[in-house]
């Protein structure tokens, strides 16, 4: 039956709905037809279909104790000093 429709996707194919704490807002009904439309659109692809929340937001990520990179991080301290003596 779904198989005329069928047009799978050359590789692998993830489809990610961002923002799903957003869409919980929404009412009920809404929220059915979203889901059942992404879920066809999917399955017609022959996607996998992810939602995920967005974390909170760091206001600067590069200070973020879980994205450390030591090179990267001493060249943005250089970086930091040189525009700040340059604004003073």
């Amino acid at each position: 039956m779904d198989k005329n429709m069928m047009d799978p996707f050359l590789i692998p194919l993830i489809i990610v709905g961002g923002k799903a704490d957003i869409f919980q807002d929404f009412d009920s009904e809404k929220r059915k037809i979203i889901c059942k439309t992404l879920r066809f659109v999917a399955h017609v692809n022959g996607a996998a279909l992810q939602n995920i929340t967005n974390p909170a937001m760091v206001e600067d990520p590069a200070k973020d104790p879980q994205y450390k990179e030591p090179a990267i991080d001493s060249i943005r301290a250089q970086k930091d000093e040189i525009t700040e003596l340059i604004q003073t």
